[in-house]
């Protein structure tokens, strides 16, 4: 809290000051997190688009981790946010649910992409609900 607390010339805390420096440096790090996100996107449909549409999830998130310039310093954040951004993006019904990347399970599993960033979602089909 030191860093965002700004004094008078009297040594009191300004607070009106103090609330200003911690949102200027709240929205430059909501910036920051938007713009990895985009990235992320971005880095995730070009590696579907060089590899396939359905991939292991680990060559998923290591193609993404090398298109994001992974390094030794920043490899734990980046992983995170990769692993978060799948996370929130995955489906586990398949895209029912309206996500555009699939969890498949079985031998030939993985994360398939279902659409594109702004397209619609098609949900694949199961041999369940094509035999009803």
């Amino acid at each position: 809290m030191e860093k965002f607390t700004i004094r008078n010339e009297d040594g009191t805390i300004n607070f009106d000051a103090s609330a200003e420096a911690f949102r200027a440096a709240l929205v430059a790090q909501a910036a920051e997190g938007e713009k990895l996100g985009a990235d992320i996107e971005t880095a995730v449909d070009a590696v579907f688009d060089e590899k396939g549409a359905r991939l292991p999830k680990q060559m998923l998130i290591d193609g993404v981790l090398a298109k994001l310039g992974r390094t030794p310093e920043n490899h734990s954040t980046l992983t995170r946010a990769v692993e978060d951004y799948l996370r929130r993006n995955t489906s586990k019904d398949k895209g029912v649910d309206g996500r555009r990347i699939a969890a498949l399970k079985g031998q030939k599993g993985g994360l398939q992409r279902l659409a594109l960033p702004g397209q619609p979602v098609t949900a694949l089909v199961s041999e369940t609900t094509e035999s009803k």
